[in-house]
C-alpha cells in the first residue's frame, strides 16, 4: 500500500485562491494596500471575489446577498424600501443610516468609512454596517465603489413590533420599563435627553450597549426617533421558569476515576439566583466554604433546588448534587433589575474577585420567539467574559406556541437547556420530550436548545431547610451545569493533555479552558436519545454524558482557541479512523460578536466546519443533523449556526479532513489581537493516536548528550512498511498537533521522505530483530524539544502510535 495523501500534509496551510482574469480591470477596486476587490456576474448574478494579498491571488466566487434582513421587512433596496407611516420614518435630523455593501463586509471598508467621518457600528445581514454619517458626507459615501445602497435607519426598523400593533391600533402604551441598544458609544448622549423629553433612566447599564429607562407612550417615539438608539423594546419582568440524574449523566461512573474522586473540588460556580447558604446540603468541607453571597443575597426557594442540583453535598443521598464538593455563589437576580446592577459587572466581579468559572440561571426575562435585546445582552457578556453560562430554555411545550422561550436562551453564546421527560425511572429508553420544555429553532433557523436534562421528578433542595420535588428547564439547566462543572474539573486536572499551572485544584480558574471549548466538549460526548423520543430542536445535541468525554480524553483532537484566522483564512487538521470505529464526530465553536435584534439573521461572523472522508466524500458542519443523528454528505455551508458538527457512524478507517474557514468576519471575534479575526474550538472524537496507548505505542527518551531513544511498542503484526515520524514544532500540547497529533515541519517531511532502509528508525520495512521490534537511537542537538509518533501500513489500513515528547 502506498501512501500518496500523506503529501499534502507539508503544505496543509495554504490557502486556495485563484487568479482573476485581467480583462475586467474596470470592475476591480482597490480599496486599500492589501485588500482589492473584484466585482462581476457568475451565471447572470452579482458576485464577487476579494484578494487580501493586493491582487496577487483571489477567493473563490462569492455571490452578492442583496437583500437587508430585518425584522420589520426583508427587501432588496435598490427594488425600493418597505412602506410604512410617516411617524415611524427616520426624522430628517438623523444622521443613523444603514450602508449596503457590494460584497461581504470587510474591515477595509470600515477604514474608508471612518475616514470620512462616519461612526460604524452594528452589522446588519446580509451585507450591511449601520453608521452615523454626517449629511455632508453621504453622497460621497454612495459614490464609493464598493457600496451598494444608503438608506435611513427608520424608526419602524429599531422598535418592537408590539409597540407596533400599538400604535397602529392607537392603543395608548402605559408608561413602562424599556431597555434600549445604542449605537456604539453613544450613551453619554442618550442619556440626558431621556430625561429632557420626560423619561427616566432607570439603570444606565454601565460597560454595556443597553439601559433602561421609564416612557410614557409620547416619549417612546421621540426616544426611538433619537439617532443614538438601535433598538427599544418593552423590558418585561424577570421570570423563574437526583439520584438518576448522577447515574444517567455518568457522573456516579467518572467519581471513582481518580484517588480523591471527581466530586467538583475546586470547581466554583455561580447560581443567578436567590439560595440559603444554611441549608444542611451545604456544609463548608476541605474543598470548600458555604455559599457566597455576592450583591444580592435575598434566598429564595427555587433558586435554592437549582444550588442543590449543582453543590448539595449529599447529606440525604438521594438529593446529592453533581459537584458535592464544589464551591457555590449565588446572587438574587433582582439585582441585576436594580439601578446600577448588570449581568456583566456582576460576571466581572465574580470572576476577578471570586474566581468563579460558570453560572447558571433558570429564569429570564418575558417569554419570545424573538432574538432581544436581552438576547444581545448575553451574547456581549459572554463573548467578552468568556465564562460559561447555561440557561433555561422555558417550559412552553404544552402551549400553543412550543418556541416561547426565555429571551437569554436565544443568545447564540450562551448553552440553552431543554427539557425531557425521565418518570422517575432508570430507563433511557421510555424518556420523551412529551409537551415539557420550550423548543427551537430560533427565529432565524439556528438550532435551539443547544442540550437537554430531565424535566421532571428531581429530588433536591426545595425549601429554605429541607427538600423536594425539582421539575422543568429549571432543574434541567442546572443539572447541564453539574456536568459543565465535571468537565472543568477533567479539564483542569490536565486528563485532555494541556499543561497546567501547578496548584491542582487550588488553581481550576487559572487552569480552566475557554468557554468555547467546555461547550464543545459537552455537545461532542452527549448521549443522543431517538428521534421517536425527541426530534433535534426539542433535547438539542443530547443530554451530557461525562463517562464519553472521559474516555475520549487521550484520543481526541481538541483546539483551545489557539488557531487564529482572518478573512477567507482556513485552518486544517489531519486526523486517522481506525477499523471498526464505532462514530467519528466533530464539533465546531466560536464566540460571536453580538447580533442586532433588528434583524432577522443574528450570526455577525462566518466560520465553517468542513470534513472530509478517505474516499473524498465531505460533510459541511451540521447538514442533516436537523432531522437526522448522523450528517448528510455534501450539501453547502451552514450559514446559521455558531456550533456545527459532523456525526457520521461507522466512519471509513484513513485519513480524514476537517477544516474551519472564516468564510466572512464582518467584526473583530477575536480582540486580542488589532486585526480582525477569529478563534475557535474544535473537538474531534472517534480518532487514533494522539496520547492513546491502547493501540501502537512510542516512547521517545534521552540518556544525554543530545541522544534520542525511540522504544517502539504493541507493533502491529504483518505490518508492511512504516515511519517515526519527528516534529520540533511542539508549541502545542502533546499530541494535539493539526497532522495525526504532530506539528509537522521541515523534519516531518525529511522523516517521511527518508528511504525505506532496514533498522532505518524514520522510514523501516518489517524484519524481525531489526526497528521497531528493537529500540533506535539517533544523535540530534542537545537542547531540543522534540515530538515523535509513529505510522504504519498494514493489511487494514494506517495505524499510528502515541505522541511522545523528550528534551534531549
Amino acid at each position: 500500500m502506498k501512501f500518496p495523501s500523506l503529501l499534502v500534509l507539508s503544505v496543509a496551510t495554504a490557502p486556495v485562491l485563484a487568479q482573476v482574469d485581467s480583462q475586467d480591470e474596470a470592475r476591480t477596486h482597490r480599496i486599500d494596500a492589501t485588500t482589492s476587490i473584484h466585482l462581476l456576474k457568475d451565471s447572470g448574478q452579482p458576485a464577487y471575489r476579494i484578494s487580501v494579498d493586493a491582487g496577487r491571488t483571489w477567493c473563490e466566487i462569492k455571490h452578492t446577498d442583496p437583500m437587508v434582513h430585518l425584522v420589520y421587512a426583508v427587501f432588496d433596496p435598490k427594488s425600493g424600501e418597505p412602506s410604512m407611516p410617516a411617524w415611524l420614518r427616520a426624522p430628517a435630523s438623523s444622521d443613523l443610516h444603514l450602508v449596503q455593501f457590494a460584497t461581504q463586509n470587510l474591515a477595509a471598508y470600515d477604514r474608508v468609512l471612518g475616514g470620512l467621518g462616519a461612526k460604524v457600528g452594528s452589522y446588519v445581514p446580509g451585507q450591511c454596517v449601520m453608521a452615523r454619517i454626517p449629511p455632508d458626507k453621504i453622497a460621497r459615501i454612495r459614490a464609493l465603489p464598493f457600496v451598494r445602497w444608503v438608506g435611513r435607519m427608520h424608526t419602524a426598523y429599531k422598535i418592537d413590533a408590539s409597540i407596533h400593533t400599538a400604535m397602529f391600533y392607537k392603543a395608548k402604551l402605559p408608561r413602562q420599563r424599556y431597555v434600549i441598544r445604542v449605537h456604539d458609544a453613544d450613551k453619554a448622549t442618550l442619556l440626558p435627553a431621556i430625561g429632557k423629553l420626560g423619561g427616566q433612566v432607570w439603570n444606565p447599564m454601565e460597560g454595556t450597549s443597553l439601559m433602561t429607562a421609564d416612557l410614557a407612550h409620547e416619549q417612546v417615539l421621540a426616544v426611538a426617533h433619537r439617532p443614538e438608539v438601535v433598538r427599544l423594546e418593552p423590558a418585561g419582568e424577570a421570570e423563574q421558569d437526583m439520584d438518576i440524574v448522577r447515574w444517567f449523566g455518568g457522573a456516579d461512573w467518572l467519581e471513582p476515576n481518580k484517588a480523591i474522586k471527581y466530586t467538583g473540588k475546586g470547581v466554583r460556580g455561580h447560581i443567578m439566583e436567590g439560595a440559603y447558604p444554611n441549608h444542611r446540603e451545604f456544609p463548608a468541607n476541605s474543598w470548600r466554604q458555604r455559599p457566597i453571597g455576592v450583591r444580592s443575597t435575598t434566598g429564595a426557594t427555587h433558586g435554592n433546588a437549582t444550588m442543590g442540583v449543582v453543590f448539595a453535598a449529599g447529606t440525604t443521598p438521594q438529593a446529592r448534587g453533581l459537584c458535592p464538593d464544589g464551591q457555590a455563589s449565588f446572587t438574587n437576580y433582582n439585582y441585576v433589575m436594580n439601578k446600577n446592577g448588570t449581568r456583566k459587572t456582576l460576571v466581572a466581579e465574580l470572576q476577578n474577585t471570586y474566581r468563579m468559572m460558570m453560572q447558571t440561571a433558570s429564569w429570564g426575562y418575558s417569554r419570545t420567539t424573538q432574538y432581544s435585546v436581552w438576547s444581545v445582552e448575553m451574547d456581549e457578556l459572554i463573548f467578552e467574559r468568556d465564562m460559561p453560562i447555561t440557561q433555561s430554555q422555558s417550559n412552553a411545550g404544552a402551549t400553543s406556541n412550543t418556541r416561547n422561550s426565555r429571551p437569554q436562551a436565544w443568545a447564540k453564546n450562551i448553552i440553552s437547556v431543554g427539557g425531557m421527560r425521565h418518570y422517575n425511572n432508570k430507563n433511557p429508553a421510555d424518556d420523551a420530550w412529551a409537551k415539557s420544555g420550550s423548543t427551537g429553532p430560533a427565529s432565524d433557523g439556528r438550532l435551539k436548545p443547544d442540550l437537554c436534562a430531565y424535566y421532571d421528578s428531581v429530588y433536591t433542595t426545595y425549601s429554605s431547610t429541607g427538600y423536594g420535588s425539582f421539575g422543568g428547564t429549571s432543574a434541567a439547566t442546572p443539572i447541564v451545569n453539574g456536568h459543565l462543572g465535571l468537565a472543568l474539573e477533567m479539564w483542569t486536572d490536565g486528563d485532555f493533555g494541556y499543561p497546567m499551572q501547578a496548584g491542582g485544584w487550588t488553581k481550576r480558574y487559572e487552569n480552566r479552558p475557554h468557554y468555547t471549548t467546555a461547550k464543545g466538549l459537552l455537545i461532542n460526548t452527549a448521549y443522543q436519545y431517538g428521534l421517536s423520543q425527541g426530534t433535534r430542536v426539542q433535547q438539542g445535541w443530547g443530554f451530557p454524558n461525562v463517562q464519553n468525554l472521559y474516555n475520549i480524553r487521550n484520543t481526541a483532537l481538541i483546539v483551545n482557541e489557539q488557531d487564529v484566522l482572518q478573512n477567507l483564512q482556513s485552518a486544517t487538521y489531519f486526523v486517522l479512523v481506525k477499523s471498526g470505529t464505532p462514530a467519528f464526530r466533530a464539533t465546531m465553536n466560536y464566540a460571536d460578536p453580538a447580533g442586532t435584534a433588528n434583524s432577522s439573521i443574528h450570526r455577525v461572523n462566518s466560520l465553517d466546519l468542513r470534513v472530509t472522508g478517505p474516499a473524498g466524500t465531505q460533510y459541511w458542519g451540521n447538514n442533516g443533523l436537523a432531522s437526522s443523528w448522523n450528517s448528510s454528505s455534501g450539501g453547502s455551508a451552514n450559514d446559521r449556526d455558531t456550533v456545527e458538527n459532523v456525526f457520521v457512524p461507522n466512519p471509513r478507517p484513513g485519513l480524514w479532513t476537517v477544516q474551519v474557514t472564516a468564510s466572512a468576519l464582518r467584526q473583530d471575534g477575536h480582540t486580542e489581537t488589532a486585526a480582525r479575526d477569529a478563534d475557535f474550538a474544535l473537538v474531534v472524537s472517534g480518532i487514533s493516536g494522539n496520547r492513546d496507548r491502547t493501540g501502537p505505542t512510542l516512547d521517545l527518551s534521552t540518556p544525554g548528550a543530545g541522544v534520542l531513544k525511540m522504544t517502539p511498542g504493541n507493533v502491529p503484526s504483518g505490518f508492511t512498511e512504516g515511519w517515526t515520524l519527528l516534529s520540533v514544532t511542539t508549541t502545542r500540547p502533546v499530541g494535539q498537533g493539526a497532522e495525526l497529533g504532530l506539528g509537522w515541519d521541515g523534519l516531518t517531511t525529511a522523516c517521511f521522505f527518508s528511504p525505506k532502509i532496514t533498522g532505518w528508525p524514520f522510514h523501516f520495512p518489517n524484519k524481525s530483530g531489526t526497528y521497531p521490534h528493537v529500540a533506535g537511537a539517533f544523535t540530534f542537538a542537545k537542547g531540543l524539544t522534540v515530538d515523535g509518533m509513529m505510522l504504519y501500513v498494514t493489511s487494514t489500513g494506517l495505524a499510528n502510535s502515541n505522541v511522545s515528547r523528550v528534551k534531549l
